[in-house]
């Protein structure tokens, strides 16, 4: 029993990324059929032919030593609103108990005039004798100050078995799309937090510096890949979207090999539990969720190709 408690953290949030593809019950038993007692081994995650050296403002928590006064330099003053572009390429390792479950790879570009997200990536879970492997694309645009304006994600599922799905925000409404069928509900852009593979968690950093108001961001949770009822039902349409709760919760260290990096500490709190994210500014670095059911790691293997554990935790 043990054994199969393990990973069901893993399989929790694989289950969040997969229940909308359509047909998964027909696939399972297309794969049942044509592999019948032969499971694939477990893919290898794709390694960076050059890791990305660390930033050296990263490597060293102190701030910067303060000037003697006769090289003290008059402070340039930079508007409170003035607007910071910020550009990022990624790539992700996905961690669950027992080992690697996927990877992904993402560019984030943030200009005066609009935000955009894209990613490319797969993941692999077993059912019964067949592990299947998925791959997946998606896209997300928005403006500078990231409400949403269009999000797309496509599924390549195992025997033809693939599935679109995308929404357009308007106002205060958002039209979704998935494969046939439509629906459309109410939301604020101001609120909305569009979720879809964990590259999105990316955008937490940003989305928190926008939002936040008295040291918390509260966010309406619009998880792609999720449960049905996540599709634009009539339901939701007056109940309304699940709510994340973003917080700074001081620091935390990282250790990969010899190397520390001092990071600023998110806590995300929503229907997917009480999850922990880790960044340098707008640089996201790693999230983890770890409760009795399990533990789930995401951490930028680009940065730390060899793997990274926590060193310890300050409020």
């Amino acid at each position: 029993m043990e054994s199969e408690d393990r990973p069901r953290r893993t399989r929790r949030w694989v289950r969040v990324l997969l229940w909308s593809i359509g047909g998964l019950a027909v696939v399972v038993t297309g794969l049942l059929i044509a592999l019948w007692v032969t499971t694939p081994a477990v893919p290898e995650l794709t390694r960076a032919e050059e890791p990305r050296e660390l930033p050296e403002e990263w490597l060293d928590p102190q701030p910067d030593p303060i000037l003697a006064e006769d090289e003290q330099r008059p402070a340039v003053e930079v508007p409170e609103d003035a607007f910071v572009p910020f550009t990022s390429r990624g790539t992700l390792a996905l961690l669950g108990d027992d080992g690697p479950f996927g990877e992904e790879v993402y560019e984030i570009s943030i200009t005066p005039e609009s935000a955009k997200l894209v990613s490319s990536g797969r993941f692999w879970f077993k059912i019964l004798v067949a592990r299947v492997v998925v791959g997946f694309e998606q896209s997300l645009t928005a403006d500078s100050h990231l409400r949403p304006a269009r999000y797309e994600m496509t599924f390549d599922g195992p025997l033809g078995f693939d599935q679109e799905m995308s929404a357009t925000f308007a106002e205060d409404r958002a039209l979704i799309t998935r494969g046939d069928e439509e629906g459309e509900i109410t939301l604020s852009p101001d609120r909305a937090f569009v979720v879809g593979t964990f590259s999105t968690y990316a955008l937490v950093p940003r989305l928190f510096a926008e939002r936040e108001q008295e040291g918390e961001a509260t966010l309406d949770l619009l998880l792609f890949g999720g449960p049905p009822s996540q599709g634009g039902s009539d339901d939701e349409a007056t109940v309304g979207l699940p709510m994340v709760r973003v917080t700074r919760a001081g620091t935390a260290t990282i250790r990969a090999g010899e190397t520390e990096v001092v990071a600023e500490r998110y806590l995300v709190l929503s229907g997917l539990g009480a999850n922990e994210l880790l960044a340098r500014g707008d640089e996201f670095l790693a999230f983890r969720a770890v409760d009795e059911t399990g533990s789930l790691l995401v951490y930028r293997s680009d940065y730390f190709p060899d793997g990274i554990e926590f060193v310890d935790d300050e409020g």
